[in-house]
């Protein structure tokens, strides 16, 4: 997957910080993948209308499952 995302917020991802320990991730591309995934699963989504979020927007909707995740919901 080469789209808008990953094209536009390479710089923005390769600074991510890992939560726990604080320090950059070397892992940032995998990571980025695997919450494109999450949210293709969880709300039935093609990886093309991901590719149109912008980064707040993807940050909106990952909060978002996270919230629902957490809350206990399912996906129907």
């Amino acid at each position: 997957m080469t789209g808008r995302i990953i094209k536009n917020y390479n710089a923005l991802f390769a600074n991510y910080q890992n939560k726990k320990t604080k320090t950059a991730s070397d892992n940032w591309y995998n990571e980025l993948l695997d919450a494109i995934a999450d949210l293709a699963w969880w709300y039935g989504w093609s990886s093309d209308e991901i590719d149109m979020l912008d980064i707040d927007d993807f940050d909106r909707w990952l909060n978002q499952l996270s919230r629902q995740a957490k809350a206990g919901y399912a996906r129907a």
